[in-house]
């Protein structure tokens, strides 16, 4: 049996990162309360073969949704891919935004 020894030495820059590390994992983001009267914000992502949309109030996060899409939807123009998670997503959240103004945020200029 061959035995191998590694020898792991942890100076200052190896603890802070450690540290934060570890700060990282164990705080998790807060969702909010919805507040009904309020607007709410939707912020979405589509890449090539997915897309991930959060839901805000007042820059807090109320829920978030991420999809991968199918075989068909891969092959849609950006333009399509971005109208179909936006589509998506108020689907999801009709239960807050509808009967009010909301925002949404989309990284697509001519959408």
């Amino acid at each position: 049996m061959i035995s191998v020894k590694k020898v792991f030495h942890k100076g200052d820059v190896e603890q802070k990162e450690f540290d934060a590390l570890k700060q990282n994992i164990s705080s998790t983001p807060v969702f909010a309360l919805p507040n009904i009267r309020q607007p709410f914000e939707i912020q979405m992502d589509v890449r090539d073969y997915a897309m991930e949309a959060v839901l805000l109030q007042h820059g807090n996060p109320i829920s978030f949704h991420s999809k991968i899409f199918n075989g068909v939807v891969t092959n849609y123009p950006t333009y399509d891919k971005e109208l179909y998670a936006l589509v998506l997503s108020v689907e999801k959240w009709k239960h807050y935004l509808m009967g009010k103004e909301n925002i949404i945020h989309n990284d697509h200029q001519p959408l």
